[in-house]
């Protein structure tokens, strides 16, 4: 808050007030600026997708993009821009466990 005052020897100032109004505000303030730290910290963290399929675009330095789930798809991409496409070296399919089957006794 702003107060304009005179001094002794007349000459006019601008006196910058502290309200408890702008102390209230300033300390709502703060809350919400920690507790929007606090919940955009506890995220999971980002991790890059892997698929079996790469595009190489060709935009001068082979852009790479393994984001494909099937050569199809990978195709339907660059078929208008440029580019081929190739498995990724670096793919591993999830691991799925296999549960015995039971054999019949045949009696």
């Amino acid at each position: 808050m702003q107060k304009f005052c005179r001094t002794e020897t007349g000459l006019r100032i601008w006196i910058f007030v502290k309200t408890a109004a702008g102390s209230l505000t300033m300390r709502i303030l703060v809350f919400v600026l920690a507790l929007f730290v606090a919940i955009a910290g506890n995220g999971t963290r980002a991790e890059a997708q892997n698929y079996p399929w790469c595009a190489v675009l060709n935009m001068g330095d082979a852009a790479y993009n393994c984001g494909f789930v099937s050569r199809e798809q990978c195709m339907a991409t660059v078929s208008g821009i440029g580019g081929s496409c190739e498995p990724n070296t670096q793919y591993h399919a999830p691991s799925t466990a296999v549960h015995p089957v039971p054999r019949s006794s045949g009696h």
